[in-house]
């Protein structure tokens, strides 16, 4: 019977929405902006769509965009978004990049 329900347990733990996703991106130059753009590290992101926050990483501190902006989350696209200085910023957690207005960075998930 123990058996039977912790696989019910799990089954329900891995098939919920209730854990909050948060994933670290290293993103990289736009591609076609050099021939290294793909080892060229733009920034750093700490992204949480359960606090619908986003941090970047600067000078050994992580520090959030929440002080200067509107985060959302769009759930059904998949995407955090908000807008600052005029640019709107887009994290695309299906494709994993990162969209500054008109110019799109390509990102992978780090530890």
């Amino acid at each position: 019977m123990s058996k039977i329900f912790f696989i019910v347990f799990v089954f329900i733990c891995l098939s919920s929405n209730s854990f909050a996703k948060i994933e670290k991106w290293e993103c990289y130059a736009p591609k076609n902006s050099s021939k290294f753009a793909d080892k060229t590290v733009v920034g750093n992101y700490k992204l949480d769509t359960d606090k619908v926050t986003v941090e970047y990483f600067s000078n050994g501190n992580w520090k959030y965009y929440d002080w200067c902006c509107n985060i959302k989350f769009n759930k059904e696209r998949n995407i955090l978004y908000f807008s600052f200085l005029g640019f709107n910023h887009i994290f695309d957690l299906n494709s994993k990049d990162r969209f500054v207005s008109n110019f799109k960075y390509p990102c992978k998930v780090i530890n």
